[in-house]
């Protein structure tokens, strides 16, 4: 907590500029929507990518964020995800990438910013997982891999989440060494851990954001 406030002291100031900032509260709502129907269907998620950043650098939420991630394993995926958010009127499924068995991703509409799911697909044999991201306009398909990982409980938001239990690892595979060092212009395309992986396959859109 304590290397949480001197963060916050020192970049108060931090993403003033993106037309983001401040949505903090609607980014907050999403994730809370999206914890509380996974329960419900007694689906495991995680939160994952920027919004484990925001947890495990600063106790919170990146204030200049522009979106909610979170991380499923594919195995674990069923009829029931999709159902949940088709036509929701809170947290709307607007588009389907891949397939259960290959690439899934979810991109859905609520609280003002997009949401993704992005499905983990284990690696047994290189003790790995994997998942797939889409380039801005539909350029590429992404692929990122990350070692294999459990899962540990913490309180985000004032409610219990689940967090992969090697963050640090996964930040600096991500980010790199210096994750600490906020980057308001970070582009995921970026990411240290990622690799193109061809053309984008399969797409259903049922709505627009």
């Amino acid at each position: 907590m304590k290397a949480a406030r001197q963060f916050q002291e020192k970049y108060s100031k931090l993403g003033k500029s993106s037309k983001h900032y401040g949505n903090i509260a609607y980014r907050a709502d999403a994730a809370l929507y999206m914890q509380r129907v996974m329960r419900k269907l007694q689906k495991t998620i995680w939160i994952a990518d920027g919004l484990l950043l925001g947890w495990y650098r600063q106790c919170g939420l990146m204030p200049h964020d522009f979106d909610a991630d979170f991380g499923m394993w594919a195995e674990d995926y069923d009829s029931t995800v999709k159902e949940a958010f088709e036509g929701n009127p809170f947290l709307q499924l607007c588009i389907v990438w891949g397939k259960e068995s290959d690439s899934l991703q979810f991109a859905l509409w609520g609280y003002k910013m997009k949401v993704d799911i992005f499905f983990y697909y284990k690696d047994q044999k290189n003790n790995s997982a994997w998942y797939s991201s889409t380039k801005e306009n539909n350029a590429g398909k992404l692929k990122s891999t990350v070692p294999m990982f459990d899962l540990c409980t913490t309180e985000f938001l004032d409610e219990l989440f689940l967090v992969p239990c090697n963050t640090l690892e996964l930040l600096e595979l991500e980010y790199g060494k210096e994750w600490m060092i906020p980057k308001t212009d970070f582009n995921y395309e970026n990411a240290k851990n990622i690799e193109n992986n061809g053309i984008v396959g399969q797409e259903v859109r049922l709505c627009q954001f």
